[in-house]
């Protein structure tokens, strides 16, 4: 029971405000199962503990085994399919469609409107979304969460003026929900009101200075007009919260090689390539930018891998034909392979 109680503890420190502290959310899913595990018997407050790490937690297997478990234990449990519906609500929306099919009717189940909204809204359904939003702020008008939800659905939709009235409710109601400033910052983004957008930003990082999401945005936002020094430091703070954002990893080597910094550039790619070793893009990032650093045995590797993930176009094919020629013993055959298939 300790270990449960400082599992929810940590967890709730980590998403204060809505936002997400990944060290806090690892530490309280490493406390959390090892709750569930210690256990005599399956308990339902383990399991959504579990559950709400699982929502947090960027590695899908918390919220899998939480998932599972409450299905196989807590069938009947309407708490229980409210949370397993949560769960994937955004990463398995048909399966949290089907699964609210199956409760009693939508209102039979507390935020049931909510959570198919964000179902809806993942698989692209925007305008049934909307319906759904609208549903859920009837059955729970002072939900600065619905609110939140709603105006993004009218983001999406290109609604501007409708999606900042929405959020500035939601930031009434919870003035405090960094989520619902970071969402209002990027209406504001999307509508053209650069200021605006910049003091929803920060006021969302005033609330939260270890939250990557609203730094991140205002990166990108920054390096759109043109203030890439500015970029930089916002992608340096998105980075200092969340390490393992590879997003914001590789706009911030990208953002630095604006600026002439190539060799930090480099670690910053490096780093991405590395998080994720299936995207193309870092990869391709790290062996342009050590052939131009002349480091072509840094090169080669992930110029390779960036040929393998770019079956269909040309930029993986350029770099590796490149690369190859860049090596003090030239593979003529492979290189004129490659820039044959980048032709």
């Amino acid at each position: 029971a300790a270990v449960f109680v400082a599992a929810a503890l940590r967890l709730e420190h980590a998403t204060a405000g809505g936002a997400r502290n990944p060290v806090q959310v690892e530490q309280a899913a490493a406390l959390a199962e090892r709750a569930v595990v210690l256990a005599r018997r399956p308990r339902l407050p383990y399991l959504v503990t579990l559950a709400g790490i699982g929502q947090e937690h960027p590695d899908p297997r918390p919220g899998h085994v939480a998932e599972r478990a409450l299905a196989r234990h807590f069938a009947d449990s309407p708490v229980a399919v409210r949370i397993r519906a949560r769960l994937l609500a955004r990463k398995a929306p048909e399966q949290a469609l089907a699964l609210l099919d199956t409760a009693d009717g939508d209102q039979a189940l507390p935020g049931a409107w909510q959570l198919r909204g964000i179902a809806l809204e993942a698989l692209g359904r925007l305008d049934e979304a909307l319906d759904a939003d609208r549903r859920a702020i009837d059955e729970q008008p002072e939900s600065a969460r619905a609110w939140t939800n709603l105006g993004v659905v009218l983001r999406k939709q290109k609604r501007w003026a409708e999606s900042e009235q929405a959020l500035a409710r939601a930031t009434a109601l919870a003035p405090d929900d960094v989520f619902a400033w970071n969402a209002l910052g990027l209406t504001r983004r999307s509508a053209g009101d650069r200021a605006g957008a910049e003091q929803a930003f920060a006021r969302a990082l005033e609330l939260r200075p270890d939250y990557s999401s609203p730094a991140y945005n205002l990166g990108n936002m920054l390096m759109a007009g043109g203030e890439t020094e500015r970029a930089v430091a916002a992608f340096e703070r998105a980075v200092a919260a969340d390490p393992a954002d590879v997003r914001a990893v590789s706009n911030l080597g990208d953002a630095l090689l604006r600026i002439g910094r190539r060799e930090e550039a480099l670690l910053e790619f490096a780093r991405a390539a590395e998080l994720a070793p299936g995207d193309l893009i870092p990869q391709h990032n790290l062996a342009r930018t050590a052939l131009d650093l002349g480091l072509p045995a840094l090169a080669l590797p992930a110029a390779r891998r960036a040929a393998e993930l770019d079956a269909k176009a040309h930029h993986g094919s350029w770099v590796l034909a490149d690369a190859l020629l860049a090596q003090p013993d030239v593979d003529a055959a492979a290189a004129l392979d490659a820039a044959r298939l980048a032709d």
